[in-house]
């Protein structure tokens, strides 16, 4: 139905290279496509449709800013993301909140891959794309100098990252009260401030986002095993743990995997309705049943609608 599609519409641009890049993904934290076709003089693409939706939007109309435990469920899922596109050697090159979509069980995809590039041996040229505010330092230092170096390219969506990461913590962007230029300008001369309330791991796992110099960026496959994200549910640890290595080699990363979120208010929720429906079928006779099912509101809450999972993502964040 067209009403679980979302449908973006281009005038002014080739669509063929989102289309390239999408066509080929299959991973459960990127956006899905579904086709495309021409209505009229434009060229609409069909996407997965994912509510309530931009991560920066939600925030925005919801709740100002995120918990931190709110924002390791969803930077991991970020990672898994990148990760699974660094391993296609595919660039995003414009990660930030609004590229971000969350459905309702809390599940993060990456979208827009309008600025993606395919990284290959014949690849020489990744040219000046981004969001100012979320864009690498050195990103701007090699335009000035008209010289881009692709090796470069992954570790510029760490850096987006690291900027995503406070956009999330804050509500807003870095150097929000700057304008795109004032902002580019900021970023070659000034580090982040990194937020003073969050917690040394994840203060660690920022400082290694947004490290300046882009070969000491870790890649998104080492992050994964950063304590700021695979300690996501567990926040009383031991500190006998094993320590995430700021010196493994690029070699030696692996990709650790996708560590679902699991929504456990939606499991108690989906607990309890089985609960009520195997003894409304054991102990209560057959008439009674089927009058209680069709005059209160418990066949309400047997429906999946979205106002009900809206609902569950709004306690989530709180």
């Amino acid at each position: 139905m067209l009403r679980y599609l979302n449908i973006l519409i281009f005038s002014n641009f080739n669509p063929f290279q989102e289309i390239r890049v999408l066509q080929n993904l299959e991973h459960p934290n990127i956006v899905h496509y579904l086709g495309s076709e021409i209505v009229d003089d434009r060229f609409c693409i069909y996407l997965e449709y994912v509510h309530p939706g931009p991560i920066n939007k939600f925030v925005r109309e919801h709740c100002g800013a995120m918990t931190e435990s709110v924002v390791r469920n969803f930077t991991r899922h970020i990672l898994s993301g990148l990760a699974y596109l660094h391993s296609k050697k595919i660039v995003h090159r414009d990660i930030k909140g609004a590229n971000l979509l969350v459905d309702a069980f809390g599940v993060v995809k990456l979208v827009d891959f309008a600025l993606a590039k395919h990284l290959s041996a014949y690849t020489t040229d990744l040219s000046f794309k981004g969001s100012p505010h979320w864009m690498a330092p050195e990103l701007l230092q090699a335009v000035m100098r008209k010289d881009i170096n692709p090796e470069h390219a992954f570790t510029m969506d760490i850096w987006s990252l690291g900027c995503t990461v406070i956009e999330m913590l804050t509500g807003k962007p870095l150097w929000s009260e700057f304008t795109s230029v004032q902002a580019m300008f900021n970023v070659l001369n000034r580090s982040p401030t990194i937020p003073e309330t969050l917690s040394s791991e994840g203060k660690d796992f920022l400082n290694l986002c947004l490290q300046r110099n882009p070969e000491k960026r870790p890649s998104a496959a080492l992050l994964l095993e950063h304590p700021f994200v695979c300690r996501s549910f567990d926040h009383n640890l031991s500190p006998t743990k094993k320590k995430f290595d700021h010196n493994l080699s690029p070699n030696k990363q692996k990709f650790s995997g996708l560590r679902l979120n699991v929504n456990f208010q939606l499991l108690y929720h989906y607990y309890y309705i089985l609960s009520v429906y195997l003894f409304s079928i054991l102990v209560i006779p057959k008439s009674i049943r089927v009058f209680i099912l069709g005059n209160t509101a418990l066949s309400k809450r047997l429906a999946c609608t979205p106002q009900r999972y809206d609902a569950t993502l709004t306690m989530h964040f709180r």
